[in-house]
C-alpha cells in the first residue's frame, strides 16, 4: 500500500482541527474528556450523579480506555450500593486470606469488593485458584458479574451448556443493554461500554439499538491496521468503522492494541460479519475515508476520491487499513 506526503497531511491538518474545537470543558459535560455530544454523556452523568463513578483526579474518566478486572468489579458492587466504609462485617474487610484467590494481594485496595463481589457469588475466579485482578476484562466476563450482580433473572432456554456466558448475554439482550461498540465475546470492553450497560440496566432505558446473541456469535472476519495518526498523540475517541455495502450494517471498534508491530505501537483489530465494506475512520463526526486517492500517490491522476471497498471473509484478516492512508471527504 503506498502511503503519501499529501494523505498524511491532508488527516493531520483535519484532525488537528477538529482536536481544537471539541468541547471537553466541565462545564459541558461530566468530566473533563466528555463533553454533551460525546458517545456515553448521558450514562457518565446518570452514573455520575448517583455516586457511582467518579473518575480520575484531573477531571477525565478516559471512556475510552480498557477496564481491568478489579477495577469493573470494584464500579459494578458499587452500582449496586456496596460501600466498605459501611460494611457490617465486624472483621477486617482488606484481609485476603480467606478469598482463596492466590494471585489477590492481602490489603489490596479492590479486596472488600471481591470479598462481597464473591460473598454474592457474583465471581467466582479461574479454575487455577486466581482472580487475575489486572487483567483486562472481556465482554463474556462482565457480562456475567453485571447480571448477576443485579440480580438479573436468565433468559433464552436452550443456550449449550458449555457456552457458559450465553444466558447471561441473553439477559442484556433482552434488556437492549449491548453497546452496538461490542462485536465479540471475547472482546475487551471499555469504560465507557462498561458504564453504558450499567446504565441502560440500571435506568431501564431499552430504547437503544443493541447487539444481539446471534450477532455476536456469528462468523467472523477481521480487519486489521495501525492507528498511525500522523501526529502527536492518537484522539481516544477515534474509532474505525467498516460499513457492509451489501447488509447496510456498521461495525465500529474503539479498542486498542498497544505493540510495536503497529506503526506508532497502536493497532486495532475490527471483527466484521464476512462481506464487502467501506472501511474509514471517525472521530467525533468527522469521517475520514479509505478512497482511491492513497493508491496511486501525488501524481495528477489522483484526482478520485471514490471509496474502496475491501472484501473480508470468516476467519480471514485483512490488514493495513490504516489511518494515515485516509482521506478526508
Amino acid at each position: 500500500m503506498k502511503k503519501t506526503l499529501a494523505s498524511i497531511v491532508i488527516l493531520t491538518g483535519l484532525f488537528a482541527g477538529v482536536a481544537s474545537a471539541m468541547p471537553l470543558d466541565g462545564s459541558t459535560g461530566p468530566f473533563t474528556d466528555v463533553g454533551k455530544d460525546g458517545e456515553y454523556y448521558d450514562a457518565l452523568v446518570y452514573l455520575k450523579d448517583k455516586g457511582v463513578i467518579s473518575g480520575y483526579p484531573d477531571g477525565s474518566f478516559k471512556p475510552f480506555q480498557t477496564i481491568n478486572r478489579a477495577e469493573f468489579t470494584k464500579i459494578v458492587m458499587g452500582a449496586n450500593g456496596y460501600d466498605p466504609a459501611k460494611d457490617p462485617s465486624g472483621f477486617d474487610i482488606y484481609s485476603a486470606g480467606d478469598l482463596d484467590f492466590k494471585d489477590v494481594q492481602d490489603k489490596a485496595w479492590y479486596v472488600p469488593y471481591l470479598r462481597e463481589a464473591k460473598k454474592k457469588d457474583v465471581i467466582g475466579g479461574y479454575p487455577d485458584g486466581t482472580f487475575k485482578p489486572a487483567q483486562e476484562i472481556n465482554f463474556a466476563e462482565a457480562s456475567k458479574i453485571i447480571v448477576v450482580s443485579m440480580g438479573g433473572e436468565f433468559a433464552g432456554a436452550g443456550y449449550a451448556p458449555e457456552d457458559w456466558f450465553h444466558k447471561y448475554v441473553n439477559v442484556l439482550e433482552e434488556r437492549n443493554a449491548i453497546p452496538t461498540t461490542i462485536n465479540t465475546f471475547d472482546q475487551t470492553i471499555s469504560r465507557g461500554e462498561m458504564a453504558e450497560i450499567i446504565y441502560r440496566l440500571d435506568s431501564n432505558n431499552t430504547g437503544k439499538p443493541s447487539q444481539t446473541y446471534e450477532l455476536l456469535a456469528a462468523p467472523k472476519g477481521y480487519f486489521e491496521g495501525s492507528l498511525s495518526y500522523p501526529a502527536e498523540g492518537i484522539p481516544a475517541e477515534l474509532m474505525v468503522c467498516a460499513d457492509n455495502i451489501e447488509m447496510a450494517e456498521t461495525f465500529c471498534t474503539y479498542s486498542r492494541i498497544n505493540n510495536s508491530k503497529y506503526m506508532y505501537g497502536v493497532g486495532y483489530k475490527l471483527p466484521v460479519k464476512a462481506g464487502t465494506y467501506n472501511v474509514y475512520a471517525w472521530y467525533n463526526g468527522i469521517t475520514g475515508i479509505y478512497s482511491k486517492y492513497v493508491t496511486c500517490g501525488m501524481s495528477a491522476a489522483c484526482s478520485d476520491h471514490t471509496s474502496i471497498p475491501v472484501d473480508v471473509n470468516s476467519g480471514q484478516t485483512v490488514k493495513d487499513i490504516d489511518p494515515a492512508d485516509w482521506y478526508h471527504s
